[in-house]
């Protein structure tokens, strides 16, 4: 696979990834916010009986000894389970014990784990497709180099989407010199600007960097537009002082081992609520950073639909002409053919009637010397006459 291809296809990993990330945060606000409300259903019974039964919960996972209607024998049983915790245990404690080693936590720093992997070879595949870019053209400038990076990258993406798109940024080089393509009449040049927005702001959201002036430009442009995006669909933890924030993360001010510690100190200070209230918010906005990220590769896409369908167009139109010019080769050549065809009927009608008029000459010469011999004869036949009469 093209190096492209697989940055294409990492990035892609990386989305899947963050949101199954998402998806274990709710979870675990969902455990946190089951296990808050089973232990302050204990606690009705008794700050002793509530720390008991809290344990029992953690500890055993028996439940249905908190539901309505349990008899007094029960909890009984359950403290007489549990009598060597003591009334010292704290179920602040026991939820923090939870929380941490919760395996839907567990799995959730795993994803985080590969997640930080795949970026890191995001970054590693990006730097290597600037070398090859490099390689293939050694007197490209930065801007250049950036612009045939660009251009790799749609075109990978656009294998990913399934289209046949063939383009090199030479056929759009004057979208560069005239600032996005904003003076630009051309259909075909607004298309190119929403595409390379795109790109560039997928690339802020990896943090991925190019050299050129015209792509710090473009980053700009594109970062702005990402911002204005994310603030639409109220994402706070990617958005900081009006700027991207780049933390632990790939693309998001958020870091799962920092976010996991504040949690816990939530926790601790009694603030269940708020702790799983944090996380669905933290869930939510990863969930919107990845939705945002997805639309600029919709974006893009559409932006490559457009483009493939205009080069089908465009190519359809050649084949016609290409075709209309064919036609009219093939109809001069049969013109011409004709008028070949006729010129030797001619001819061969000219030697035709040349040779009859010759042949019409000769035997009017045979006639005319037949006559004359005749003549020639007959004179010579009545001086012999005429002889032997004298």
């Amino acid at each position: 696979m093209a190096t492209a291809d697989l940055l294409v296809e990492l990035m892609f990993s990386w989305i899947e990834k963050r949101e199954n990330c998402a998806k274990k945060l709710k979870k675990l606000a969902d455990e946190l916010e089951t296990l808050r409300k089973k232990c302050n259903a204990a606690e009705c019974y008794g700050s002793t009986v509530s720390v008991i039964g809290a344990a029992s919960l953690i500890g055993a996972g028996v439940a249905t000894f908190f539901t309505a209607g349990v008899a007094a024998p029960a909890l009984a049983i359950v403290g007489g389970l549990y009598s060597g915790v003591g009334a010292a245990v704290s179920v602040t404690a026991k939820i923090i014990e939870h929380f941490s080693s919760s395996d839907t936590l567990k799995d959730a720093e795993k994803i985080e784990e590969e997640n930080n992997e795949i970026a890191a070879k995001i970054q590693n595949l990006f730097e290597q497709l600037k070398v090859e870019v490099r390689r293939t053209f050694p007197s490209a400038d930065p801007d250049q180099v950036d612009q045939h990076v660009m251009t790799s990258f749609m075109g990978a993406v656009a294998r990913r989407s399934g289209l046949k798109l063939n383009f090199s940024f030479s056929r759009h080089e004057s979208f560069y010199l005239t600032e996005l393509g904003i003076r630009q009449n051309s259909n075909n040049t607004f298309t190119m600007a929403a595409g390379l927005t795109a790109v560039y702001g997928i690339f802020t959201v990896f943090s991925l960097k190019t050299a050129g002036k015209q792509s710090k430009l473009l980053i700009a442009e594109a970062t702005k537009q990402l911002i204005k995006e994310m603030s639409a669909v109220g994402l706070k933890t990617a958005i900081k002082g009006g700027a991207m924030v780049v933390g632990g993360a790939v693309g998001m001010g958020f870091a799962l081992p920092e976010a996991i510690d504040n949690w816990k100190d939530l926790i601790e200070k009694n603030h269940e609520t708020e702790a799983s209230r944090s996380l669905r918010d933290t869930a939510d906005d990863i969930l919107k950073m990845c939705r945002t990220l997805k639309d600029q590769f919709d974006n893009m896409r559409t932006v490559l639909e457009e483009m493939d369908k205009r080069q089908r167009e465009e190519e359809e139109k050649e084949m016609a002409r290409r075709q209309r010019e064919e036609q009219e080769m093939a109809r001069r050549q049969r013109e011409e053919q004709e008028m070949a065809r006729r010129q030797r009927e001619e001819q061969e009608m000219a030697r035709r009637q040349r040779e009859e008029q010759e042949m019409a000459r000769r035997q009017r010469e045979e006639q005319e010397m037949a006559r004359r011999q005749r003549e020639e004869q007959e004179m010579s036949c009545n001086m012999t006459t005429g002889t032997n009469l004298s």
